[in-house]
Order: C-alpha cells, then structure tokens, then sequence
C-alpha cells in the first residue's frame, strides 16, 4: 500500500473542469488499488469544509 498525495487547485464538489475529473477519476482509481490517497487544494469556498473524507475514500485537505 502506498500513500500518494494529489494536489490541485479544485477538487470536487466544487466546479470542475478537465483536470478536477481526471484527478477525481485517478484518486478513485488509486484507493480502489489499495492505496492511500490525500487530496490538496485551495480553500475557497467557506461551504466546503477544510478536512474531510471524498466519496471515493480519499482525504481531501483544503488550504486558505
């Protein structure tokens, strides 16, 4: 098992574009395999929360 972490500047359920879906599709590929996965990105929406488990298993951190 290994622990991978992804970091881009959107992650879901904010708006997504090309590279948000294809990090959401990697991620859930990747926890599907086994590892671990922890999602960074920017904190810019205050209705998200800052820490918090995806829906495909991942951890998703959302910096200020």
């Amino acid at each position: 098992m290994k622990t991978i972490c992804m970091v881009i500047w959107k992650y879901f359920p904010a708006s997504e574009g090309g590279a948000e879906r294809q990090c959401r599709k990697i991620v859930k590929e990747l926890v599907s395999r086994g590892n671990n996965c922890t999602v960074v990105s920017a904190f810019e929406n205050r209705a998200l929360n800052k820490n918090e488990q995806g829906d495909g298993g991942e951890r998703v951190i959302r910096l200020g």
